[in-house]
C-alpha cells in the first residue's frame, strides 16, 4: 500500500526534483469566459497550466520543502518536528482528483506515445537527448529572471532587470554554496566520527604492512644471493669433486704403499728376531762346549 502510494505521488516528488515555493512564477487560472474565446491548443495550455498549479500547490502544502534552520543539535531537532506537526493541520491541502495505478499507467503510455508523435511530426526521430541539451545551453542564454520570478527575453530586457537577474542568480548559487557548506560539514563530523577507528587501525596496520615489507625485501635479498651461490657451487662442483678423487686415489694409493712398507718391515723385524735367537743359542752353547771337555 505505500508503494502504492508512493507512485501516486508527483514525479518530482518521486524523484527529489526541485520545485517551486509558490505559483506567483506560473500564468495564473483563466475565467470561464476567457476559456471560451480561446482556441483549442490556447485552452489546452490554460488548462495545464491550471492543473500545475494547483499540483504545486498541493505539494508544497502536503509535502512542503525542508529548510536549514540555524540549531544542529537534538533540542533543534525536536523543536523543528514540533512546530511543523503543529503547523501541519492548520495548512489547508487542497484535495486533487483521485486516479487508480491502472489510469496512471495509461496516461503514461498515452503521453508518451504524445510524446513520439510530436518528436516526428517535428522531424526529430533520429535526435539524441545530448543534442537537446546543447539546443538548450545554446538558447537559455537568451533569457534572464525579472524581480518577479518570470522570464524575458535579454535582448528586451533593461539594464535594471538584467541586474536583478544577476543579482537573483548570485544570491540563490550563494544559498545553495551556504547550505551544501553546512551539508558538507555535517557529514565530515559523521564521517570523522565514524571512521576514527578505522583510521588508528590503518595506521597501525601500515606500519605493521611497512615491517613486512621490509622483511620480504631482506628476504629476496637472500634468497638472490644463495640462489647466486647455488649457481656458483653448480659450476664449480664437478671440477671440485673430481680434484677430490684425485686426491682420494692419492691417499689410496699412498696408503697401499705404507701398507706394503709396514708389511716388509714386520717381516724384517721378524727375521731379524730370529737371528737374535740363534746367535744366543749359539753363544749358549759354546759357553757350555768348556765346561764338558774339562
Amino acid at each position: 500500500a505505500r508503494q502504492a502510494e508512493e507512485r501516486k505521488k508527483s514525479q518530482v516528488l518521486q524523484r527529489g526534483l526541485p520545485r517551486p515555493g509558490s505559483i506567483q512564477g506560473l500564468p495564473q487560472p483563466k475565467a470561464p469566459a476567457e476559456l471560451a474565446a480561446m482556441s483549442l491548443r490556447e485552452r489546452a495550455e490554460a488548462e495545464l497550466f491550471a492543473e500545475l498549479a494547483a499540483l504545486v500547490e498541493h505539494d508544497n502544502a502536503a509535502h512542503p520543502v525542508a529548510k536549514d534552520a540555524e540549531g544542529k543539535g537534538k533540542k533543534d531537532k525536536k523543536r523543528r518536528a514540533k512546530d511543523a506537526e503543529e503547523a501541519a493541520p492548520r495548512q489547508m491541502v487542497r484535495p486533487l482528483q483521485q486516479f487508480g495505478l491502472d489510469e496512471l499507467d495509461a496516461a503514461r503510455a498515452l503521453l508518451a506515445e504524445e510524446a513520439a508523435g510530436v518528436v516526428a511530426a517535428m522531424g526529430h526521430d533520429g535526435v539524441a537527448p545530448e543534442e537537446y541539451l546543447e539546443a538548450w545551453r545554446a538558447t537559455v542564454d537568451e533569457w534572464v529572471v525579472d524581480g518577479k520570478g518570470g522570464v524575458v527575453r535579454k535582448a528586451t530586457a533593461t539594464p535594471a532587470m538584467r541586474i536583478e537577474a544577476l543579482r537573483h542568480d548570485w544570491e540563490r548559487t550563494r544559498g545553495e554554496m551556504e547550505s551544501q557548506a553546512h551539508r558538507a560539514a555535517r557529514l565530515d563530523k559523521k564521517a570523522a566520527i565514524l571512521v576514527a577507528g578505522l583510521q588508528q587501525r590503518h595506521t597501525k596496520l601500515t606500519g605493521q604492512l611497512d615491517e613486512v615489507v621490509q622483511q620480504v625485501h631482506d628476504a629476496q635479498i637472500e634468497l638472490t644471493a644463495f640462489q647466486a651461490l647455488q649457481q656458483q657451487e653448480q659450476l664449480t662442483a664437478p671440477d671440485r669433486i673430481e680434484r677430490l678423487k684425485l686426491l682420494l686415489q692419492g691417499q689410496r694409493d699412498r696408503e697401499e704403499t705404507l701398507q706394503q712398507q709396514f708389511r716388509q718391515l714386520g717381516q724384517l723385524r721378524d727375521d731379524l728376531q730370529e737371528q737374535l735367537r740363534t746367535l744366543q743359542q749359539q753363544q749358549k752353547q759354546q759357553q757350555q762346549q768348556p765346561v764338558v771337555a774339562g
